[in-house]
């Protein structure tokens, strides 16, 4: 026996510079470089080198065959290889997977689905694979290229990706193309080869990471894609007129610029050709209001499948696109607007200026969720504002419906009066539950908070938020009752906050709010909960006297705890 063939191994000990000692040469392999040039010895080595690589490789496969996941038949293993496809970042996660043994590499060569997602941002040979081992599975396209400099040579940087994807056209089932800029789409002529057919499409969504200053124009031929169910277009328009995508049940637009963005007529007809549209996104995309007088009015579109509708532009655009179409009662809405701006050191907002109402249309049944819900948030800061309706959610921890001015701080806040004047002609009786929040109450009068008050006489909550000491004039109006009853007479929880304030002025209030508690309580209705959140720090002072004299008036008190703080998230 040669004992130049074993491998004598030792253990390791702490002044040991290496874990084992290396095997020497076998006799034979002395023999074959005795008398070689260095450069000889090297190609000798480098060939070994890669005998013994191959050779390695081989034992590592017939070790992983004897696991016991190598017994997994071909459909369980092609499931367990989906999950790893959908957590890979790109289309290579399946080379990892072919070296692993030859029942691996056989059942994913041998799997066309396994091949079918075609990442752009992969060199032209492995895109060239990939279309060839998909054979003809539908295949979903993307290009994820966050960068302005891919970290590697993509196929969008070679003139033959579109000769190369041409053949596959029809095999497109989704394409997903989502590059730093539009440009250099345009410059691989990928978009052109949208204006051809692509009968398998159900997908598109094209949008650019960079904000490219002239967004491009697509001519689409909607009877290419008769089977498309998703449009999602950013910076980058189409022709609107004439587009008719029957099975179209997502829709989202955003960022086109104002001449590029559907009319108002567009819009409606391409929401009537679609009557399976679930989900619809218009995001400062449009539609353009004719400044010319209206032609008249036609039945609006009944959109009775949309479950999901988020707008966010100018109010004009969404009250008339609002007028024009019928929203179901369960559907969740979002509508994001800018009111008119205030007049230039003016101290009030004129009472001719609509708010809320500017984005709303005149006939409030057209939509059908703002029918239903019970509860509305109010929320106003300056001239921005978002509105949100979700019937599905119409507890007191989940307001269905919620109105957010956003802006700076304000002690005397100019769209409040307004928007409460506005709320009754918006909102039907029916109202459960009220949060107003606002940078401060005092421009609104002891006479609008009884119309408002007495408008909705079903409240079971009532929240008032405010940067600074709410005004006694809300107290009184809460205090007050009709002959026939007193204001909200079914009303159960009552929060009050103020953020900032000087110490007489939170105390004023205070006393105000005891005084009004008692008031009602000895009309007949007595609170359930009643929370206070000041900024009043002393416990002292509290526990020592509000404490004592508010829990005699109602079952449950907070003050400044995590639930009285926490007014805008209950």
């Amino acid at each position: 026996m040669h004992r130049s063939h074993e491998i004598p191994l030792k253990i390791q000990t702490e002044d040991d510079d290496f874990a084992y000692t290396l095997p020497p040469l076998t006799e034979e392999d002395k023999g074959q470089i005795q008398g070689m040039s260095p450069s000889g010895v090297r190609h000798w080595a480098l060939s070994r080198i890669s005998h013994a690589d191959r050779y390695a490789c081989r034992l590592r496969e017939l070790y992983n065959s004897t696991l016991p996941v190598g017994s997994l038949p071909p459909e369980v293993l092609l499931k367990v290889f989906e999950f790893l496809q959908i957590r890979g970042l790109t289309s290579r996660w399946m080379i990892n997977i072919v070296g692993v043994c030859r029942q691996w590499r056989a059942t994913l060569v041998s799997s066309p689905l396994a091949w079918s997602l075609i990442d752009l941002t992969d060199g032209i040979p492995f895109v060239r694979l990939c279309l060839m081992r998909s054979k003809d599975a539908d295949i979903h396209v993307i290009l994820h290229d966050a960068t302005s400099r891919s970290v590697r040579p993509s196929a969008i940087q070679a003139p033959p990706i579109k000769d190369l994807l041409a053949p596959h056209f029809h095999r497109i089932a989704q394409m997903e193309l989502q590059p730093y800029s539009m440009i250099s789409l345009h410059k691989a002529s990928l978009l052109s080869m949208l204006e051809g057919p692509m009968p398998r499409l159900t997908e598109l969504n094209l949008s650019s990471v960079f904000d490219f200053s002239s967004p491009l124009h697509l001519r689409v031929n909607c009877a290419h894609f008769p089977r498309l169910r998703t449009l999602f277009l950013d910076s980058l328009s189409v022709d609107w007129d004439g587009l008719v995508l029957p099975n179209l049940t997502t829709l989202s637009l955003r960022s086109l610029p104002r001449r590029r963005q559907p009319t108002l007529d567009a819009m409606v007809d391409i929401l009537e050709a679609a009557p399976s549209l679930r989900k619809l996104t218009l995001f400062s995309a449009g539609p353009v209001v004719p400044t010319t007088d209206p032609p008249p009015t036609r039945r609006p579109v009944e959109l009775n499948s949309l479950r999901t509708l988020d707008f966010n532009g100018p109010s004009a655009q969404c009250s008339a696109l609002l007028s024009r179409i019928s929203l179901p009662s369960d559907a969740r809405i979002m509508l994001v607007g800018n009111a008119l701006h205030m007049p230039d050191d003016s101290p009030v907002v004129p009472a001719s200026t609509k708010t809320l109402a500017g984005m709303l249309p005149e006939d409030m049944y057209l939509v059908g969720p703002l029918q239903t819900f019970r509860s509305v948030w109010l929320q106003l800061w300056d001239e921005w504002f978002v509105v949100r309706a979700d019937p599905k959610r119409s507890d007191h921890r989940n307001p269905a419906f919620r109105i957010t001015f956003e802006a700076a701080e304000d002690r005397y806040d100019n769209f409040l009066p307004n928007a409460l004047a506005e709320l009754p002609l918006i909102f039907h009786q029916s109202l459960a539950s009220l949060t107003v929040m606002s940078g401060g109450t005092n421009l609104v009068g002891r006479e609008q908070w009884d119309r408002l008050l007495a408008s909705f006489p079903r409240l079971l909550e009532l929240r008032i938020a405010s940067n600074f000491p709410v005004p006694e004039a809300f107290f009184v109006a809460m205090r007050s009752s009709t002959s026939q009853s007193p204001v909200c007479p079914e009303l159960k929880t009552f929060a009050v906050r103020c953020d900032r304030g000087a110490e007489e002025d939170v105390e004023q209030m205070l006393r105000a709010l005891y005084g009004c508690v008692e008031d009602r309580l000895r009309g007949g209705t007595r609170l359930s909960e009643l929370r206070i959140a000041t900024p009043i720090r002393s416990p002292a002072l509290w526990e020592g006297h509000y404490a004592p004299r508010f829990g005699e008036l109602v079952d449950i008190v907070r003050h400044n705890d995590t639930h009285s703080l926490a007014i805008d998230l209950v």
